[in-house]
């Protein structure tokens, strides 16, 4: 029965060890160090702000070059360009002199965050196809990629204080080396290229179309919520930044494990029944959190949100509508999406909290998971299989 449900015949060693040499990238805290680095060059919080939004939007530029990269070159060509990118975004860091240097290496960090992400997916999504446990498969796969991010916090603010901000960006390049070493050493299976998928030349057709919406819509509440729920915490209801700590981490041990029942649920469910059910969830936790009268129930609520992932039966359901061939621009144009709702989002929210208050600022992010459900019902009442969607 195990594995009749894993289809563990198919199990994406791969991608399993790709994701596995990526991690190491991971131990590196780079939203902490960042600042620490630019204040040490003299600049503002407004010039840390700059140069985190110009890198935003060459991350979600670049997921659309390597998606097209990707479609012509493959997965690794454009893992191995990642990976070395990231690398010669952290030499310019470690050797910096002044904050357009370090304006610089953002921009080409945040650009091989792109090119990562995109060629994971889809390398993942090559090693599993036709399998009917995609979804769990993401789901393992992501998680190995960002688990060592747990002590990252840790290992990023011991290198700084004892050897100085700049080393910790030294380590990073020197782990981008161990990386590439580790990528030239994985051995892929072959396999022929499907050809009974969509290609990209549909794109534009229904299904992904609304995907691409519900994406935009749900990411406008997922990167909202830690900003305005620190100041909510903070300022209206008086706690210190410990209490928030607090409130924060049951959500990060549920995370360790969410993504992987998460593509579980999906493989049992079907990929659009699993992705409206994590919007349910998430509604039900927006719209109570700013009626939390305890921090413990905070916690629970917190929590609550997280308790479910919409990455790997999203990632799953991309992969069932195209071809392998154009799993790059798929991913790339929904990473696009997230990219989008990400600066939206985040400054709707925020000027909905100052006009009308943090209550209502929640219930604008429970809005928007309202309107990312509704949208992929649209794709449930349709009633079309494709692929793995049952």
């Amino acid at each position: 029965m195990f594995n009749k449900h894993f289809d563990l015949d198919r199990l994406p060693l791969a991608a399993l060890k790709v994701s596995l040499a990526l991690s190491l990238l991971a131990l590196i805290n780079y939203g902490m160090a960042l600042p620490a680095l630019v204040a040490s060059l003299g600049g503002t919080v407004l010039v840390v702000g700059s140069v985190l939004s110009l890198a935003a939007f060459f991350r979600a530029v670049s997921r659309v070059f390597a998606g097209f990269l990707r479609d012509r070159l493959g997965d690794r060509p454009v893992l191995f360009l990642a990976a070395a990118m990231r690398g010669l975004a952290f030499a310019l860091l470690a050797f910096s002199q002044d904050v357009g240097q370090v304006a610089l290496a953002a921009v080409l960090f945040s650009s091989s965050q792109g090119f990562e992400s995109i060629a994971l997916l889809s390398f993942t999504a090559s090693q599993t196809v036709g399998s009917s446990a995609a979804s769990t498969f993401f789901g393992l796969v992501l998680t190995i990629r960002m688990l060592p991010s747990t002590l990252s916090s840790v290992f990023t603010g011991f290198i700084a204080e004892t050897f100085g901000v700049k080393s910790v960006f030294t380590a990073g390049m020197l782990l981008s080396v161990v990386v590439l070493a580790a990528l030239s050493r994985v051995k892929v299976r072959s396999s022929e290229l499907s050809s009974k998928r969509e290609d990209m030349g549909s794109v534009l057709k229904f299904e992904y179309v609304i995907l691409w919406l519900s994406t935009f819509f749900l990411f406008m509440a997922v990167t909202s919520f830690v900003p305005l729920l620190t100041l909510w915490v903070t300022r209206e209801l008086g706690y210190d930044l410990a209490i928030l700590g607090l409130v924060l981490f049951p959500q990060s041990l549920v995370a360790l494990f969410s993504r992987v029942y998460s593509g579980y649920i999906a493989d049992r469910l079907g990929s659009l029944k699993s992705l409206i059910l994590v919007g349910l969830v998430r509604f039900a936790a927006f719209f109570l959190i700013p009626y939390a009268s305890t921090p413990l129930l905070l916690a629970a609520l917190v929590a609550l949100r997280g308790s479910l992932m919409a990455g790997p039966p999203r990632n799953a359901y991309i992969a069932s509508l195209f071809d392998r061939k154009s799993y790059g621009k798929a991913y790339g144009a929904v990473g696009v999406a997230q990219d989008m709702g990400g600066i939206v989002g985040p400054l709707a929210s925020s000027l909905i909290a100052e006009v009308w208050g943090f209550k209502a600022a929640f219930h604008f992010m429970a809005l928007c998971v309202a309107i990312y459900a509704s949208l992929l019902l649209l794709l449930l009442k349709e009633n079309k299989p494709t692929g793995l969607v049952r």
